[in-house]
Parts: structure tokens; sequence; C-alpha cells
């Protein structure tokens, strides 16, 4: 018996989260524990399927980015700290303008 739960391989089919539920996760956690690590107007980059053709790149509060609609995985979040501003330029291409990279106050 104890060999064949080591051995047994169980698959599963992918599964992925998604980018909308992230932010809505982070910021319910915010709010439960009050640590300030971050708020609604923290700026954040969602990226799907980057490098392929349909590729989206968005860059907005997190607050913002739990209602936009990333299509398929593959997904990834960055939540932006200080920045460089060659960094903030290119996230200002991206649509950021309206995110704070420090934090709550």
């Amino acid at each position: 018996m104890h060999t064949q739960a080591y051995t047994h391989k169980y698959t599963h089919p992918p599964t992925y989260t998604s980018p909308t539920y992230i932010p809505t996760h982070l910021l319910q956690v915010e709010h439960k524990r009050k640590q300030g690590a971050y708020s609604p107007t923290t700026l954040a980059i969602g990226v799907a399927r980057i490098g392929a053709d349909d590729q989206q790149i968005v860059a907005a509060p997190l607050g913002e980015l739990q209602h936009v609609d990333f299509g398929p995985p593959l997904h990834s979040l960055v939540i932006a700290g200080d920045m460089h501003p060659l960094e903030e330029q290119l996230v200002q291409r991206f649509g950021g303008g309206g995110g704070d990279t420090r934090g709550p106050e």
C-alpha cells in the first residue's frame, strides 16, 4: 500500500488563476490585515500571452485591473515599486498613469 501511494501518478488538467481574481484577492487580504502593503491605487501591470500575436499589457491601479479582461492564459501580474524614469515612461505607454508606485501612506 505504501509503495502504491508514492508511485501512483495523479494527473490533473492545468489550472490558471484569473488575473482579475488576483488584484481582488490581494485587496481583500490587505483590507483584512491592514499592513499597508498596497491599496486600490497601487500601480500594477497585468500581462497576458507575451510574445504571441494577441499579447496584452495593461498598466493600471489594482482597483482598475480587477475589471480588465485579459483573455486566455498565460498571465502575470507585476506590482510596481519605485521605478526608474525609463520604466515609468514604458508604463505610461501601456496606460499606467493613474497608479501610485509608493503604496499607501
